[in-house]
């Protein structure tokens, strides 16, 4: 499924594809090269993010992001 293009990237994509793809700017072929090689090669190393949790916070609740260190096999835990 392809993610929406958004943001700052999405600009820049959109104007190289207008500018340097399909217009004669070199500049701008250039940026439309360097776009489709990361979009490539982050699509065959798989290196998207996968949404884990989906919840909509209701009024006065709070979200607290914590991160713990992964315990590999073989680590002893002390």
């Amino acid at each position: 499924m392809a993610r929406p293009q958004g943001g700052l990237g999405g600009m820049i994509w959109r104007a190289s594809v207008r500018k340097g793809f399909f217009g004669s700017s070199r500049f701008w072929t250039t940026v439309f090269a360097a776009s489709a090689a990361v979009k490539f090669f982050r699509r065959i190393s798989g290196g998207t993010a996968d949404v884990v949790y989906v919840e909509p916070l209701q009024p006065g609740e709070a979200l607290l992001i914590t991160h713990h260190a992964d315990l590999h096999l073989g680590d002893k835990q002390r």
